[in-house]
């Protein structure tokens, strides 16, 4: 206690300070000093040292106390007892103690407490736990890296201030991480690109905002961090996520393909407006060109030859770019391709409108061939020669001035070509060429002429299949994709071969698609083709794929023509999406479809755009916006959607990575519907919840990195069609989905496997629990309808009579409905009402047949007549209880009496599985029978606010009876008897 009066102390006593205390000129304490009573003594001290005494006391306090205060704050965190508004005071209360301690972070305890914020049901709570963590994450490079995931995982939260959050905080962790930590940055770029597509308008406004600052501003935008950037550095960051979307989107050890022109990358590219482009675009050919090390004395002799007279400079065209060291070089090239083909005219300078061009020609050649390459430089030299002739096909399609200069370097460009188309060994390159040629032949006579040799060439190859045989693939192949990109063209062939009619007509597209007809129509694998016989199937098979592509190509090139049904292009299509197609078949469809959607959407982006800059006006309302593509699509909607349930008909080992890609494939058609609107919303509801809950192909090595796995893509779909189409998701359609992702029934004969089955189990409740808290709950008469109609699905097809149960279906349910997470007792409740409605009235009644049954058993073991029985069911498969328990379907069963028995087997086994889940729900959730017949009598009013919390302590003795519910099956039937007997009493009526 301080004070100005006190005992007489001794003069000149030493503080804490250690310094000596002033006296008065009697020789007593200065009375103006403050003391400090210290027993029978007081002692003076200067207000600097009492302050620092009082400070190190409560220092010392705090200390002790510390542990105990950060404990009672997370669990205020913790605790959904508090409100939400409590909740975020904690947090904030959190932030307040990391700031002062940054070590704190490191703490398990507190980090796991902020993850559990992030999962909070308030959005309050999950944006201010990511800005606290976001805050230092900013500032320190090494905790951005710890604690990156946690950001990307939020850039998914259903709040779009909490998107918006972890969007801004990605982008300023991807300024301060060092370069060496690429892949950190780089997944953060990707996860910042995902939202692109983001449902929220001000969420994709945003993201194009945040990604401009990044690629195109010196000085990106925001308030905390200022990092000035060089145009090359910039460049930089633009290549990196361009040639991670490469590598993701590519499989196998063949030739990259092009970045597809729909992905998120491109339409960003092309939405960012209002900014120069074009000094990004320079940088990153130079880049590429010139490499790190800046312009050598061999390449500013280049640079001085390229004056714009249209030369070509003296590049070293025996060898690839001085900076080509591996993937390096490449990824300049596909930032170059991203940005051409979001916005042609970032590549066209308009001091220079040929400067890319000329830049890039001397890389038009076919290095394939070379023996001293090893497959890694050949592949990159078949990269490089595809995205240069990628680029050079953007730039020539959208090129408005055709000079002298501009035919002379189409003239020169198209006169490597044809070497390629013929020798080339990736066909993504070969298919590059085609396009290529076709550009060049806009604007040289020269090049068209090539062009139509090409074409006449590989024609006649194919009048003469016999003598081609082995090489018709191929040939077919070409042909397809050189009416794919020059239809314009071949459809006024007759105007540039006047003297040659027969050729002309031969050419003609009409004609093309009758002679691919005569491989696809008539070759199957016992068959023949155009009058020849092809020996191998696994040749035969390959003609028929390439002649199927061919015509998907042409029909891409000219969607008019092959609109009606009837069409070879569409009863092709039918053919190959029907069930009993092979996969692989069915994948070139698939691929057809897709790119006949894209390409006639690139079109009419293309056509609207002129229009704009033009200022024409439509004839009428709707011209020039009709897309034929999507009639051809509906016209096959209902068989696409029906192949995701047979896409796994045909797998053996090497085709499951075809199978796999089929699932994919449907996925993206159906993401592109309903974006665009092109089928009804309702239709692919139960496939999008059979790819959310099944991801079988998830180990196939197929899966993007940073777009998500089949599934999560999937419930992203079905996310989206909630917030769009609210009144269109049906919880009918989502039970159908997850009947048909039910999986075959899991081994339980030794520990190992029942150990794999419960893993299982695991996995897919893990699924049905996002699948219930993102889609199902989105309002309370729709979560309720979900689990009335999940518990009713026990009883199965044929009515309520669960003798005709499908038992592996009824155990599927019974670990899907375990696994819900439940937050109101109106929920737990709820199914416990439907399962007595089910099982109350047949419980009794069953337990009095299986009496009944072992009576007779036990007479006919008596009389020596129960072998004849055994023997009756010994042939049946995966059942070891012979006798009455081992009939089969009793609906099948010529024998009345033996249908009968099986029926009562069946209808135990199916009682037994929901007593199980009864049992479980009962002791996790703390649900009493008073508690139920309160609920059943109409009291749902007082469970419907009511939270309850699941116990897994309380549920432990359940467990291991919930997850071997698929051992029901092999119990005998005084096994099954003892079972009922036992759970009886549990069944309300």
């Amino acid at each position: 206690t301080a004070g100005t009066a006190g005992t007489a102390g001794t003069a000149g006593t030493a503080g804490t300070s250690g310094k000596t205390r002033p006296a008065s000129a009697t020789g007593e304490p200065d009375p103006s000093q403050p003391r400090m009573r210290l027993g029978r003594d007081s002692v003076a001290f200067s207000e600097e040292e009492l302050s620092l005494l009082m400070k190190s006391m409560i220092h010392e306090e705090f200390l002790s106390a510390a542990p105990m205060m950060l404990a009672w704050v997370v669990e205020i965190l913790e605790s959904k007892q508090q409100s939400s508004s409590t909740r975020s005071k904690a947090v904030k209360a959190l932030g307040d103690i990391v700031a002062v301690d940054k070590r704190l972070l490191d703490a398990p305890s507190l980090l796991a407490a902020i993850e559990h914020a992030l999962q909070d049901d308030s959005i309050s709570v999950r944006e201010s736990a990511l800005v606290l963590v976001g805050k230092h994450m900013v500032q320190e490079p090494a905790l951005a890296i710890r604690l990156i995931h946690i950001v990307i995982r939020a850039s998914e939260d259903a709040g779009s201030s909490v998107r918006k959050s972890a969007i801004k905080i990605l982008r300023d962790c991807c300024l301060i991480m060092p370069e060496e930590r690429s892949d950190k940055i780089i997944e953060s770029y990707r996860a910042i690109l995902n939202r692109s597509s983001d449902s929220e308008e001000s969420v994709k406004s945003f993201v194009l905002k945040t990604f401009r600052s990044l690629w195109f501003d010196a000085v990106p935008e925001g308030d905390d961090i200022l990092v000035q950037r060089s145009p090359r550095d910039r460049s930089k960051s633009l290549a990196k996520l361009a040639t991670a979307i490469v590598g993701s989107v590519s499989s196998g050890s063949g030739c990259r393909a092009l970045i597809d022109s729909s992905h998120p990358l491109i339409a960003v590219l092309r939405e960012i407006r209002d900014v120069d482009q074009q000094g990004t675009a320079a940088a990153l050919l130079d880049l590429f060109i010139y490499g790190d090390r800046g312009l050598s004395g061999a390449k500013r002799g280049a640079a001085r030859a390229d004056d714009g007279s249209g030369a070509r400079p003296e590049h070293n065209s025996g060898g690839p770019p001085a900076n080509m060291d591996g993937a390096r070089g490449l990824s300049y090239l596909h930032a170059i391709y991203a940005m051409a083909a979001a916005n042609p005219a970032s590549c066209i300078p308009e001091h220079d409108p040929l400067k890319f061009l000329r830049t890039l020609a001397p890389h038009v050649r076919d290095d394939s061939q070379a023996e001293s390459q090893t497959k890694q430089e050949a592949r990159e030299s078949a990269e490089e020669t595809l995205y240069v002739l990628g680029i050079t096909s953007v730039i020539l399609n959208s090129m408005e001035q055709r000079t002298t200069i501009t035919v002379n370097l189409a003239t020169d460009i198209s006169e490597e070509l044809p070497n390629i188309i013929n020798k080339h060994k990736f066909t993504a390159v070969v298919s590059a060429a085609c396009a290529c040629l076709s550009s060049c032949a806009l604007s040289s006579p020269t090049a068209t002429g090539r062009l139509l040799n090409v074409a006449a060439q590989y024609l006649a190859f194919l009048d003469k299949p016999a003598a081609y045989a082995k090489n018709l693939p191929r040939f077919i192949f070409i042909v397809g994709q050189v009416y794919r990109y020059a239809s314009r063209l071949m459809q006024q062939v007759d105007a540039f071969l006047p003297d040659q009619p027969a050729l002309a007509e031969k050419l003609a597209p009409g004609s093309c698609v009758d002679t691919l007809n005569g491989f696809w129509a008539t070759n199957d694998l016992a068959g023949s083709a155009a009058g020849f016989s092809v020996s191998s199937p696994g040749l035969q098979a390959q003609i028929r794929r390439s002649t199927l592509e061919a015509i998907c190509q042409i029909m891409i090139a000219s969607p008019r023509s092959h609109v009606d049904g009837k069409s070879v292009a569409q009863q092709a299509l039918a053919r190959a999406l029907s069930p009993e197609s092979p996969p692989s078949m069915s994948l070139v469809a698939l691929n057809g479809l897709i790119e006949l959607i894209q390409a006639d959407a690139s079109e009419l982006r293309q056509r609207q755009s002129r229009d704009a800059a033009t200022g024409a006006v439509a004839a009428e309302n709707g011209e020039g916006d009709v897309s034929q593509s999507s009639a051809i699509l509906q016209l096959h909607w209902d068989p696409i959607l029906a192949l995701a349930m047979h896409a796994d008909a045909h797998q053996k080992d090497v085709e499951d990575q075809t199978a796999a890609m089929i699932r994919r494939k449907i996925l993206f058609l159906i993401e592109i519907s309903i974006r665009d609107g092109l089928c009804g919303p309702w239709s692919c509801l139960s496939t999008l919840v059979l790819f959310a809950m099944t991801d079988s192909f998830a180990g196939s090595g197929l899966s993007e990195a940073g777009v998500g796995s089949l599934c999560s893509r999937s419930v992203k779909q079905l996310k989206l069609l909630v917030i769009k189409y609210p009144d269109f998701v049906d919880m009918g359609r989502i039970i159908t989905g997850i009947k048909d992702s039910c999986p075959a029934a899991p081994r339980h004969r030794n520990s190992r496997q029942k150990e794999q089955a419960e893993s299982r189990s695991k996995v897919y409740q893990q699924r049905v629990k996002k699948l219930y808290s993102e889609i199902v709950c989105s309002t309370r008469a729709k979560r309720n309808e979900f689990l009335r109609l999940l518990v009713r699905a026990f009883k199965g097809d044929k009515g309520s009579d669960l003798s005709f149960a499908n038992v592996n279906m009824c155990c599927w349910l019974a670990i899907l409905l375990a696994g819900v997470p439940y937050k109101k007792a109106e929920e737990v409740c709820l199914v416990l009402h439907e399962i007595d409605a089910i099982a109350s009235s047949k419980t009794s009644s069953t337990v009095a047949d299986l009496h009944d049954l072992l009576d007779v058993e036990q007479s006919l073991i008596e009389d020596g007549t129960v072998g004849d029985i055994k023997r009756e069911g010994k042939g049946k498969k995966n059942d070891p209880r012979g006798g009455f328990a081992a009939a089969g379907d009793p609906a099948r069963d010529p024998d009345s009496g033996r249908r009968a028995r099986c029926a009562v087997i069946m209808r135990a086994i199916a009682l037994c599985v929901i007593s199980r889940l009864k049992v479980y729900l009962m002791r996790a959730y703390n649900i009493s029978l008073e508690r139920q017949a309160l609920y059943a009598s109409g009291g749902s009013r007082s469970t419907e606010k009511e939270a309850v919390s699941f116990s897994a302590k309380a549920a432990s003795h359940a467990v291991a009876n919930l997850y071997g519910v698929y051992g029901v099956s092999s119990l005998s039937p005084k096994a099954l008897l003892e079972e009922l007997d036992d759970d009886s009493h549990l069944m309300v009526d």
